[in-house]
């Protein structure tokens, strides 16, 4: 069973949107971790170099669309 430990939902512009992804793959490139939150509820995610990516894209009746990622791997142990 899955427990959340972070989730946020917002309303972004394209460039918005733009800019979050490609600081994502910035900190993918560089081999830092991801991090999310502030303070105490600051949350660090370790990504491993190879990982399962799943895309699903969704269409409702009212012709809403959406597009998933979701991306899966083993924990890891640091050294």
């Amino acid at each position: 069973m899955a427990h959340t430990l972070y989730e946020n939902h917002c309303t972004l512009t394209r460039g918005e949107l733009a800019a979050e992804l490609r600081h994502i793959a910035d900190r993918l490139d560089a081999g830092t971790d991801l991090t999310y939150g502030l303070g105490n509820s600051e949350i660090t995610v370790p990504v491993p170099r190879q990982v399962h990516r799943e895309l699903e894209i969704d269409s409702a009746v009212d012709g809403d669309l959406t597009l998933d990622f979701a991306f899966h791997w083993a924990p890891t142990r640091r050294k």
